[in-house]
């Protein structure tokens, strides 16, 4: 889980790689990037990863491996993904640690297998074929865009920077985002402290730019490689296919529980907590995001009094991007933790 250090926390001035650069690609649709860094970010937005807010039908498998620290392969998994529409679709995920089935038939989810919200690896390899870019936000004022170039051995690409600018604004480090030169095909990501993303082998799908090979480092070391293995258009495939599998008990609805490793990546704006004079301690904050992305409840779990309610204060400040089920946004719950050191 995210954790806030109070007394701790560190501004990266510059973008700090630490792991591999992609292998030198050629774009293979040859699209112009723009010469403002906020048209740039936000038309790569719309051609890297598939399509998935149109009724242009796909679909996609992909396998993916994550390791620990010592390189060991701790877990692995398959996601595999019929795509009619935003609420018309049927994913499949099966792993040693996840197995299940969700169908959107039109009007609702249906869900057989793990009843959870998947998180950790799953999500985070999902995400990152299907929405590679989904952190930059051009038009947000509070975001500062700078333009560089980063060398990854022989091979400099142009790369976009961004960092959150105010105050009380708790700010880990930049988002960095390369791309091959004079295009928007995107070769290089590092949202905020997720880890450095390398995209090779990118094939045109539907007019867009979908790796089939990612490789994401941490500090120098593999945490995890994903491979798109089947990538297509699908024909016309019959309303049955897209109805309630036997075994879901009802429609996904209400408010879901979505894993903090998956969830603070919805998080738009957030603010330093205010460490409390002569307390301190761990706390975990458990909260509920409206469907306006405004935190509507927030308690703490252990730790003093203070701390619990300074880190309650703090979260009732966060903003997050909405999170649609169906097309539609839906309330969240979801937590973070907190380490507050005395002053």
């Amino acid at each position: 889980m995210p954790t806030a250090l109070v007394l701790a926390l560190v501004l990266i001035t510059a973008p700090q790689i630490s792991g591999p650069g992609p292998e030198p690609q050629s774009d293979p649709l040859s699209i112009k990037a723009p010469r403002g860094t906020g048209d740039l970010l936000k038309l790569a937005s719309e051609l890297n990863g598939l399509d998935d807010t149109s009724n242009t039908p796909w679909h996609i498998k992909l396998t993916y491996d994550h390791f620990d620290e010592d390189g060991d392969n701790d877990h692995s998994g398959a996601v595999e993904e019929f795509y009619a529409g935003p609420k018309k679709y049927k994913r499949i995920i099966g792993s040693d640690t996840l197995n299940q089935t969700d169908v959107a038939d039109g009007s609702h989810l249906y869900r057989t297998g793990d009843q959870v919200w998947p998180g950790g690896s799953v999500m985070h390899a999902i995400n990152a074929v299907l929405h590679p870019l989904r952190d930059p936000r051009p038009e947000d004022k509070s975001i500062r865009i700078e333009k560089t170039d980063l060398k990854f051995g022989n091979l400099s690409l142009p790369c976009v920077t961004l960092r959150r600018t105010g105050d009380g604004i708790i700010y880990f480090g930049r988002s960095v985002f390369c791309f091959n030169n004079h295009s928007v095909m995107l070769r290089f990501a590092q949202p905020k402290l997720a880890g450095e993303a390398r995209y090779d082998n990118l094939v045109p799908f539907h007019g867009r730019y979908v790796a089939k090979d990612i490789s994401v480092t941490r500090s120098g070391k593999t945490i995890l490689k994903i491979h798109v293995e089947e990538l297509g258009e699908i024909g016309q495939v019959s309303d049955t296919f897209f109805s309630a599998p036997s075994g879901s008990i009802e429609p996904v609805g209400g408010r879901i529980a979505i894993p903090a490793d998956v969830f603070m990546d919805f998080l738009i704006s957030d603010v330093q907590p205010v460490s409390p004079r002569g307390s301190e301690g761990k706390t975990l904050v458990r909260f509920v995001v409206g469907k306006d992305g405004k935190v509507i409840e927030a308690t703490a779990e252990g730790g003093p009094e203070p701390v619990r309610k300074a880190a309650v204060e703090a979260v009732r400040k966060y903003r997050f991007r909405p999170y649609l089920v169906l097309d539609q946004p839906v309330e969240v719950k979801s937590s973070s933790s907190f380490e507050f050191h005395s002053r």
